[in-house]
């Protein structure tokens, strides 16, 4: 399962770095490639834990702690990631409008 999360990682440098090959100057460009960049690290996240949650809780229950705790992070990284993206949209929003006042002021 790691193997197929370090997969995914490579290829979104790859498509993000090498093809695309230039800098993001657009800040809902960069938001949405760090979207999708936290969401591999949190699938890989999520199928690590629910693997280890079936592995270890098929032993022993009281061993579950650690696999749920993991499942917990991943859950604050996706709660996280919803903070993020609300934020960014509300600024990005707002900047988008004061360019916009500039530019009508601009052109009176």
């Amino acid at each position: 399962m790691i193997a197929v999360a370090v997969f995914d990682v490579a290829k979104y440098f790859v498509e993000e770095e090498v093809i695309r090959g230039r800098e993001m100057r657009i800040a809902s460009e960069a938001r949405r490639s760090l979207t999708k960049f936290v969401s591999t690290i949190v699938i890989a996240v999520f199928i690590e834990a629910l693997v280890m949650v079936n592995r270890e809780g098929s032993k022993d229950v009281t061993r579950v702690l650690y696999p749920a705790a993991i499942l917990l992070m991943g859950v604050v990284i996706i709660l996280g990631l919803g903070v993020f993206q609300r934020l960014s949209a509300t600024v990005e929003a707002e900047v988008d409008a004061k360019d916009k006042a500039d530019d009508n002021k601009r052109k009176k």
